[in-house]
C-alpha cells in the first residue's frame, strides 16, 4: 500500500504542478467606431479548461495518496 500511496502522491503533485504551469494571459485590441482616440484592450487571463481539469485530478490524487499513506502506518 505504501508503494501505491507513493505513486499517487508523485503523480498527483506532478499533474497539479503541470496544470498550474499552464496559466496564460493574452491581450488583443478591440477597435471601436471612429471618434475614439485609442483602441479598447481586451485582457483574458487564467487557466484553460484542460489545465483546471489537470489541477483538480492532481489534487484529488495527491489527497488520496496522503490518506492512503496515513492509513497504512
Amino acid at each position: 500500500m505504501k508503494k501505491l500511496a507513493f505513486v499517487l502522491i508523485v503523480l498527483g503533485s506532478g499533474l497539479a504542478a503541470f496544470g498550474f504551469s499552464g496559466w496564460q494571459a493574452a491581450t488583443q485590441p478591440n477597435f471601436v467606431l471612429a471618434g475614439v482616440d485609442a483602441p479598447n484592450w481586451l485582457l483574458s487571463a487564467g487557466w484553460s479548461v484542460d489545465n483546471r481539469l489537470l489541477i483538480t485530478i492532481g489534487v484529488v490524487m495527491l489527497v488520496c495518496g496522503l490518506l492512503l499513506r496515513r492509513e497504512s502506518n
